[in-house]
């Protein structure tokens, strides 16, 4: 029983010794703390823009309106149909392309697409020629 306590005794003595000289060690890549760091996000700001599907005639040099007709934002997927009032409202951004449908009752499809421009933009409202 003697032998036990001067073994336990002993074992804790060389363990202290031990760990007081034990000397840090510098790691090649330390990991520094990051403080007052914000993650960038990307974020998308959209906003709701009037089109108008227009259709070119010959008679007319402005074309004629379309009422109705499916809008979509091949950006977002967003896809928008008329109740055959016009102009419809999409919601885009600065350089998304939207697609425009027009399906006559006959069967005849007139489709045209067009690239949001800051104009576009800025003045909420814009015109999409199908043929």
């Amino acid at each position: 029983m003697k032998n036990m306590k001067t073994l336990s005794v002993f074992s804790l003595l060389i363990l202290s010794a031990v760990l007081t000289s034990a000397v840090p060690r510098k790691l090649a890549n330390p990991v520094k703390e990051r403080m007052n760091e914000v993650a960038a996000v990307p974020v998308r700001y959209s906003k709701a823009i009037r089109l108008v599907l227009m259709r070119r005639l010959s008679s007319l040099p402005t074309g004629m309106p379309l009422p109705g007709g499916v809008l979509k934002n091949l950006n977002t997927g967003e896809i928008v149909g008329g109740d055959g009032s016009s102009p419809l409202l999409i919601n885009v951004n600065i350089g998304d392309v939207v697609s425009g449908e027009y399906n006559y009752q006959d069967g005849r499809q007139l489709k045209g697409n067009l690239t949001i421009t800051a104009d576009y933009y800025e003045r909420g409202s814009g015109s999409l020629w199908v043929r």
